[in-house]
């Protein structure tokens, strides 16, 4: 009896000693509106499978994914990123392991946005946000980082440059951009469009003085946006793109800033008064 006993023990303790850890590995950083897959890498024959999850960072309970039973599991970074996985396993015929723990995580970017160089031959029209050009004159746009991959530049719905992230504008339409961040090269995003018109008012050549007198930054802008001037500035107001004041102030200075951060994002017109013009500037709220 006691001899069966001890063989009986011996078989269990072989077969256990057999399995070794199932081991996991898997797509632990996903780009927005991607998949990840986890599989096994231990060379264990398993017997079922049941992938497990819970919030990263938690001492939660793993709970079981329903469906989840086959040797690889798929998972989007929508419902996964910020979890942790792992697999439960059954060896053998009855011995049950758990894996090690896989963190999911997921790449998250603000929205695209575009960056115009200040040029003395532009303005913008307070009316609508536009930016009018003087005729024969020309100004720079810039894709921002991190969207510098894949980039195209579009004018009136048709391609016009590819793979620059500096577009040199140089007449009226409606331009704008799209491109993927360097980690994400297939998560592409488009830009708002640029309206461009002509400005009937100017003439290239034939400098106004106090439209290059201020100098308005940063810009983009997340807290405080700041003018310098050579002239005296009497007043100012933001309007965004609905025409609504968002702030006025009755000034007396050549230099100021103005706290925008209790504004939404988005492009919002800086409308500052001297001498007897109005000078109008497109500013954007990160």
């Amino acid at each position: 009896m006691f001899s069966k006993l001890l063989l009986s023990g011996m078989l269990i303790f072989s077969v256990a000693s057999k399995a070794q850890e199932v081991e996991i590995a898997g797509d632990t950083m996903l780009c927005p509106n991607s998949n990840g897959t986890a599989y096994v890498t231990s060379q264990d024959p398993i017997d079922s499978y049941q992938w497990l999850v819970r919030d990263a960072f938690t001492s939660d309970p793993f709970v079981p994914i329903p469906g989840a039973t086959e040797a690889t599991f798929t998972y989007s970074a929508f419902e996964y990123s910020v979890k942790e996985i792992r697999l439960g396993a059954v060896l053998f015929g009855d011995i049950y392991m758990e894996s090690n723990i896989l963190l999911i995580d997921g790449w998250a970017f603000l929205g695209i946005t575009t960056m115009t160089e200040d040029d003395s031959d532009i303005s913008t029209n307070p009316n609508d946000g536009s930016l009018m050009l003087c005729q024969g004159g020309s100004f720079d746009v810039s894709v921002m980082s991190p969207y510098t991959t894949n980039v195209l530049w579009f004018k009136n719905g048709t391609q016009v440059a590819a793979n620059i992230t500096t577009l040199e504008i140089t007449g009226p339409g409606e331009y704008w951009v799209s491109g993927a961040p360097q980690e994400c090269p297939d998560y592409v995003q488009t830009s708002l469009p640029i309206v461009v018109t002509t400005d009937p008012d100017c003439q290239l050549g034939v400098m106004n003085p106090e439209r290059n007198a201020v100098l308005v930054y940063p810009n983009p802008v997340e807290n405080l946006v700041k003018f310098q001037s050579g002239i005296v500035i009497s007043a100012a107001e933001i309007i965004n793109m609905s025409g609504q004041a968002v702030l006025k102030s009755i000034l007396q200075t050549e230099s100021g800033s103005f706290d925008v951060s209790g504004l939404a994002s988005g492009i919002y017109i800086l409308n500052l008064k001297a001498g007897n013009g109005i000078e109008h500037y497109r500013i954007i709220k990160e």
